[in-house]
């Protein structure tokens, strides 16, 4: 039964890479080009909703929810930059790769950000396709250190909704 479903979960993510022509290195751009445009599209949020309710942005940064936002935005957006800089390096082997997009898909999931989700799982399937080599220093402590944050941050999440 589950090699049943792996199977079928598998073909669904080549469908839709094959669909929308992705490869591991198109995914790594795509993925970096959405973790650095989310945050920007975040702060246009709040910057409306300050306009729109005539708050002071010290008074909006005061609430909670707000203040875990900016946390995962700047954490996304820290994520991105490194990831348009250092792509290769995060190309170079399975191993960089594959360790990259999962710590990426489980931190992602948890604080909410779907689409981001996804990108990480097709990234995961698609890292079949780059040779084996030792993981990278960099990459790895970067995929650490942001995952831990989003993992920080989804424990605030939980404490703010009890």
């Amino acid at each position: 039964m589950w090699a049943v479903s792996k199977r079928k979960f598998s073909n669904l993510l080549d469908r839709i890479a094959r669909t929308v022509h992705l490869d591991a290195n198109r995914t790594i751009k795509w993925y970096s080009y959405i973790l650095f445009l989310i945050p920007i599209a975040f702060w246009l949020m709040i910057e409306m909703r300050i306009l729109a309710s005539k708050q002071s942005w010290t008074v909006m940064f005061k609430q909670p929810a707000v203040a875990v936002g900016v946390i995962i935005a700047f954490v996304d957006l820290m994520t991105g930059y490194y990831l348009l800089l250092k792509e290769q390096e995060v190309l170079e082997t399975y191993e960089n790769y594959r360790f990259f997009m999962m710590w990426q898909a489980i931190s992602q999931i948890l604080v909410g950000n779907f689409l981001c989700f996804v990108m990480a799982l097709i990234g995961i399937h698609e890292a079949k396709s780059l040779k084996n080599g030792q993981r990278d220093a960099t990459a790895t402590v970067v995929s650490i250190v942001s995952g831990l944050f989003l993992v920080i941050c989804f424990g605030l999440i939980l404490l703010m909704s009890l």
